[in-house]
């Protein structure tokens, strides 16, 4: 088979069956195969990455709210143990995290309990 072909055979069973977990080996070793013929983690043949652009690009934004998230529990968090009022905290949240005042206001009260238990 031509690599051509392999690879659209490949692109079709995998997008068909992606969610199952049978399928998750094969693909893991392909990987593998090629990070160890190719001797670096970073390289990975573009037609690999095309299959999983969709999961990468998911993953990628799921990583970011997560860091995000983080940050402001953090900073929430900082606030407090310094005794910066609940409406100071807010305002600085709406200027720095570019968020509305309802949801600051939601992420103040999340994490106040969270802080103060």
């Amino acid at each position: 088979m031509k690599e051509k072909e392999l690879y659209e055979r490949l692109e079709q069973a995998y997008s068909q069956h992606k969610d199952e977990p049978r399928y998750s080996a094969p693909m893991n070793a392909i990987i593998w195969s090629n990070y160890r013929k190719k001797g670096e983690l970073g390289i990975m043949c573009e037609a690999l990455y095309d299959l999983f652009a969709d999961e990468l690009v998911e993953h990628e934004a799921k990583g970011k709210a997560e860091g995000v998230e983080i940050g402001i529990r953090i900073f929430i968090e900082d606030n407090m143990e310094e005794k910066v009022t609940e409406s100071r905290i807010i305002e600085k949240l709406q200027k720095k995290f570019l968020l509305s005042q309802e949801k600051a206001e939601k992420y103040v009260e999340k994490y106040k309990r969270q802080f103060v238990n």
